[in-house]
C-alpha cells in the first residue's frame, strides 16, 4: 500500500505489529550477545577489582549504541535516547529518588521477618581495601541496574506495547524474567514469582512516568539494600558484599537460603503490596506524563463561534429593543394662554 501524499510505503497494521514484536525479541537477544562481548573485552582491558566495573560500562556502551541505531534506522526516531526514557525534565532526580525509596523500603520490609526471628548473622569488614571495593561496587550496581532497565523498559517493552498492547507487553516482560528463573537449575521456584512481580513493578514504574528514572532508582536500591547494606546475595551472587556479609538461619521459604531474599515467600507478598504503593505515589507523575495528549486534527473549528451560535439558537432570535418614548412628567392641565408680544406687560404696583 502506497501513500500518494507522502510517497512513503505504509505497512498494514498486522505487519506493523509483527515487526514491532520481532524487534522486541531481537532487543533481548542482542542484550545477551552484548553481555558476552563486553565480558571478553573487560577481561582483556582490565584486571582484578576493575574487571566487573569495566564489563558493566562496556555493556552500557554497547546497549546505547545498538539500541540507538535500531531506533534511528527501523523506528525512524530522531532522538532515540529521549524516546528510550532519558528525559531531561524538571524533577527527574526526584523521580529517581522516589524509585529508590520504593525499592529500598520494599527490600527492607521483605527481610524484616528474618531479622526479627534472629536468623541473620552479620559480619563487618573494616579494612581500607574493603571500603575501596564498596565505592567500586556502588558504580557497578548503578551500571548493572541501568543496563537492565535500558533493555527491558527502554527498548523491548516499548516495542511489545506497539505490538500487543500495554497489558500483554508488561506480562511478556515479567513472564520472560520468570522463565529465566525457571530455567536456572540452582534457583528456587519462589524466585520465579519474585522475578515476575519485580518485573511487573518496574514496568509499571516506567509506564506511570514514561521515563527510566524511577525504575532505574528502584532496581538500584533493591540491589544496594540487598548486598551493600544487609550483606545478602543478589540472585545467588555474593560478590557485592565488601563491608557487610550476612548468613541466614531458618526455613528456606522464609530466608531464601543461599539465593538471597529474592527466593523468600515473604518477598512475594511484599511485592504485591508494593504494586499498590507505587500506583499511589505516582499519581501525579501519571497525570503529567502518562495521560494521552489531545492532538487536534481535521477541519479547524472555532469553539467560541459554535458556543455563541448554540446560545442564540436556544434563546431564539435576538430582538433589538425599541427606542424609549418621551414621557411628560407632571400633572395634566389647561393649555397655557399665549400672550401677544406686542402688548407691554402691566406695570407693577410699587405703592
Amino acid at each position: 500500500m502506497i501513500s500518494s501524499d507522502a510517497g512513503l510505503r505504509v505497512l498494514p497494521p498486522a505487519v506493523t505489529k509483527i515487526r514491532a514484536f520481532c524487534f522486541g525479541a531481537i532487543a533481548i537477544a542482542y542484550f545477551y550477545v552484548a553481555q558476552n562481548v563486553a565480558e571478553r573485552a573487560a577481561e582483556g582491558l582490565s584486571s582484578a577489582d576493575w574487571v566487573d566495573l569495566v564489563y558493566r560500562l562496556m555493556l552500557l556502551f554497547l546497549l546505547f549504541v545498538g539500541y540507538s541505531l535500531m531506533a534511528r534506522v527501523f523506528q525512524k526516531q530522531q532522538h532515540p535516547l529521549y524516546e528510550m526514557g532519558f528525559k531531561q525534565r524538571p524533577g527527574w532526580q526526584r523521580e529517581w529518588g522516589t524509585g529508590a525509596a520504593i525499592g529500598w523500603g520494599t527490600l527492607t520490609i521483605a527481610i524484616l521477618p528474618v531479622v526479627l526471628t534472629g536468623g541473620l548473622v552479620v559480619t563487618i569488614w573494616g579494612a581500607p581495601h574493603q571500603w575501596f571495593l564498596l565505592v567500586v561496587d556502588i558504580f557497578v550496581l548503578l551500571a548493572a541496574s541501568l543496563a537492565e532497565e535500558i533493555v527491558f523498559r527502554g527498548y523491548a517493552l516499548q516495542r511489545f506495547v506497539e505490538s500487543v498492547g500495554t497489558s500483554w507487553a508488561v506480562f511478556l516482560i515479567a513472564g520472560f524474567a520468570a522463565m529465566m528463573q525457571f530455567s536456572d537449575p540452582f534457583a528456587p521456584r519462589t524466585s520465579a514469582w519474585v522475578a515476575f512481580l519485580l518485573g511487573w513493578l518496574l514496568s509499571l514504574g516506567y509506564l506511570r512516568t514514561r521515563a527510566l528514572w524511577l525504575p532505574w532508582g528502584l532496581r538500584f536500591a533493591w540491589y544496594a539494600a540487598t548486598s551493600l547494606v544487609f550483606g545478602l546475595p543478589i540472585g545467588g551472587i555474593s560478590r557485592y558484599t565488601p563491608i557487610v556479609q550476612s548468613t541466614t538461619h531458618g526455613a528456606d521459604w522464609l530466608t531464601g537460603s543461599d539465593y538471597g531474599p529474592e527466593a523468600g515467600i515473604f518477598t512475594v507478598l511484599i511485592l504485591v503490596v508494593a504494586l499498590f504503593v507505587l500506583l499511589r505515589v505516582t499519581r501525579d507523575y501519571a497525570y503529567r506524563y502518562a495521560t494521552p495528549e489531545i492532538i487536534p486534527a481535521g477541519i479547524p473549528v472555532d469553539i467560541d463561534a459554535i458556543t455563541k451560535r448554540q446560545h442564540e439558537v436556544g434563546m431564539g432570535p435576538v430582538i433589538e429593543p425599541a427606542a424609549p418614548k418621551l414621557v411628560q412628567i407632571g400633572g395634566i392641565g389647561p393649555e397655557p394662554e399665549l400672550r401677544d408680544e406686542s402688548i407691554p406687560p402691566p406695570a407693577k404696583n410699587e405703592g
